[in-house]
């Protein structure tokens, strides 16, 4: 749980997005009597007559899927005033009328009779997963398209419908967009128009010709990018008097808006890692979130917290390494598991981890690197191999997918804990049973589901162990922590050496760290190097975080404090440096873009403005991926996108070597920096 005040003081890192909302999966609803087949409906509304049971597409095959659903249909031929060259036909729905008239879909003459024009009806917002898709399936046969790179789109001149398709596109688990633009025809401005955009390789059509073009573009369709929404800002409010909720869910987890952007107001996770402490059990965290452990990186035996994806990576690798060793003293016969002290790894959020993994790999990743980082690998080996050694893995994740969390890996994992009730697919995933865990009473908090040394599901109860970092002094969860702090301290605390760029003499340039170097980084006491010890940066004088993150200090307008994390002077450290750069400096900034990549990424562009796709020009720096924070410098102007009437391409290429092209209306809104020659 973070508080939008936490999120304001760390909203970027690294140049890119700190922090992301998860995508709900389809929101769950009873199947619903629908008074028309929402194939029918959703094929209507796209291409239908609004006075009329009648629809206009180019496409038999149509005509033929609403027949399946049960429904007769007409072909009326071309319509009578368009010429020989025109494809489409008219098609009439049989005993349709009525049902679009209950549905108040129809227009009719009578001024006293309202009609709200063509919209989706709420019953069909709320109907089953297959209706909505069903629905969905309609209206993409006809007035929805493909893009180049895979994006599925629906565009209607039609306000209301569009904002509707965007409801029903999320309340199927898509991250979609709505975009507003102009509608073109032969040059002509033929009025405003709204594009819904989303990414899935989910199946969205059922015409045959649009079901390949989806498959085709969409095979190298990252599903971990489009499982986040990424926070880009965070803006302050007035106060003023509001009612605050609570949900009847054990997690306290609801869905906002029509977004179904999933909150929560209760996480309990801590409790296992103070027992395993009290009993002098080394700890080492993953913390996929980067701050639900931040609180015990000072707690007795807690020697390590990885909050940075590159020292997450360093711990699973080094856990690795610790077991690989003990398997061969085992093997050499120079010891017996029971000689191995236990070693307990926190994989906390593995969700979150896995997909900020994926991002970062492919900026890491060189030549002869495998295609996915061997650190999954690594960790699916602990799993599987970890226990014999008294390697033990403590898995945390919301959702037990198969996608995340599937095959040996999860078999391996026999002891589970699932927190509160379950729905019955949440059962299957966990407990491979429909039933499991899905009857525990809504007001017992802390109640739980395992499984006995019979391997018999048993009903549990939990207890909450306050977070140390937002426990106030002399409170009862003080006192509690007090209680449950370990007597004696067993093991150092350890810091991870971030790996430096090597200098290449030949060509004096600076080879950047590589995936190997960030997961074999050196790893040294944190007495020894205060420099880099966070806990004792938290121990020095105290800044107010709100003035770090305004924009009066992001933008250099105003005199930064002392302590800040200011961009400092390009500075280049090449192996071998590190350690005299630490001495003349005990407790160096923050490292800036130019020390994090050997350069500065912006050098010799001005500052960042909006512009539209139809004024950039080629040398734009383009932030092409507002959720990745990507930015590319366009390879040529913009040209007309050969198949999508008032859109444009955009070839772009970043510093990364990545490129791609990107069709977007006309009048898109980009970040942009230009280049300063071409401002002066």
């Amino acid at each position: 749980m973070r508080t939008t005040e936490q999120i304001a003081a760390t909203l970027i890192q690294n140049g890119k997005a700190n922090h992301a909302v998860a995508v709900a999966g389809p929101i769950e609803c009873p199947s619903a009597d629908l008074p028309l087949s929402p194939y029918a409906l959703g094929v209507w509304l796209g291409d239908g007559n609004s006075w009329q049971a009648q629809y206009t597409s180019a496409d038999p095959e149509i005509a033929d899927l609403i027949e399946a659903e049960g429904i007769e249909v007409a072909d009326l031929g071309r319509p009578r005033h368009k010429p020989e060259t025109y494809l489409a036909h008219t098609y009439a729905m049989r005993e349709v009328r009525r049902p679009l008239e209950a549905l108040e879909l129809l227009r009719r003459s009578d001024p006293a009779r309202r009609v709200r024009g063509k919209h989706i009806p709420p019953m069909y917002l709320r109907a089953s997963i297959e209706q909505r898709r069903a629905l969905l399936a309609g209206l993409m046969d006809t007035d929805g398209t493909v893009s180049p790179q895979g994006t599925c789109q629906f565009t209607n001149t039609a306000e209301q419908l569009a904002h509707d398709v965007h409801e029903l596109a999320c309340s199927l688990g898509f991250r979609a967009t709505i975009t507003p633009g102009r509608s073109k025809l032969n040059g002509r401005d033929c009025g405003p128009k709204w594009t819904v955009a989303w990414t899935t390789t989910d199946p969205v059509f059922r015409l045959k010709r649009k079901q390949l073009i989806h498959k085709a573009r969409t095979t190298r369709v990252s599903r971990e990018r489009s499982a986040y929404r990424y926070i880009t800002a965070v803006e302050p409010a007035d106060s003023v008097p509001v009612r605050c909720i609570t949900v009847d869910s054990p997690s306290r987890l609801y869905l906002v808006g029509d977004t179904f952007i999933p909150t929560h107001n209760t996480v309990t996770a801590h409790t296992l890692l103070v027992q395993a402490t009290r009993h002098g059990w080394p700890v080492w965290v993953v913390d996929g979130k980067s701050i639900e452990f931040l609180g015990f990186q000072s707690w007795p035996n807690v020697q390590i917290v990885g909050t940075s994806i590159e020292q997450q990576v360093a711990i699973i690798h080094r856990a690795w390494e610790v077991m690989e060793r003990r398997y061969e003293l085992i093997t050499t016969g120079q010891a017996r598991e029971s000689d191995f002290e236990p070693l307990l790894v926190f994989l906390d959020e593995w969700a979150d981890f896995r997909a900020n993994l994926m991002s970062w790999y492919a900026g890491v990743k060189v030549k002869g690197d495998p295609t996915k980082p061997l650190v999954l690998i690594e960790a699916g080996s602990l799993a599987r191999k970890g226990r014999t050694s008294r390697v033990h893995l403590v898995f945390g994740t919301q959702r037990p997918d198969a996608e995340y969390f599937g095959g040996d890996m999860r078999d391996n994992f026999r002891m589970r804990v699932s927190m509160g009730r379950l729905s019955p697919q949440g059962a299957m995933m966990m407990w491979e049973s429909p039933t499991t865990g899905t009857s525990i009473p809504r007001g017992c908090r802390g109640r739980a589901t395992t499984i006995n040394d019979d391997n018999r599901a048993v009903e549990i109860q939990t207890y909450r162990t306050p977070d140390p970092r937002k426990t106030l002094p002399g409170s009862d969860e003080a006192k509690l922590l007090d209680r449950l702090r370990p007597s004696k301290v067993v093991h150092d605390r350890l810091l991870i050496v971030p790996p430096r760029g090597e200098l290449d003499i030949d060509t004096s340039e600076i080879d950047e760290p590589t995936y190997t170097d960030y997961a074999t980084a050196p790893w040294v006491r944190a007495v020894d190097r205060p420099d880099l010890d966070p806990v004792q940066s938290r121990l020095g004088e105290h800044v107010d975080g709100r003035t770090l993150a305004s924009p009066m200090t992001v933008f250099g307008l105003t005199d930064a404090p002392a302590t800040s994390s200011s961009r400092p002077q390009l500075r280049l450290v090449h192996a071998g440096a590190a350690e005299a750069a630490a001495a003349s400096s005990p407790r160096p900034a923050l490292p800036s873009a130019a020390e994090e990549y050997g350069y500065d990424p912006f050098e010799g562009y001005g500052f960042p403005t909006s512009m539209a796709a139809r004024s950039l020009v080629a040398g734009d720096l383009v932030l092409v991926d507002e959720d990745e924070m990507t930015w590319g410098v366009l390879d040529e102007d913009p040209i007309e996108d050969v198949e999508d009437e008032g859109y444009l391409a955009l070839s772009w290429r970043s510093d990364d070597d990545d490129s791609g092209v990107l069709s977007v209306p006309t009048d898109h809104s980009f970040t942009v920096r230009r280049p300063i020659e071409l401002q002066e």
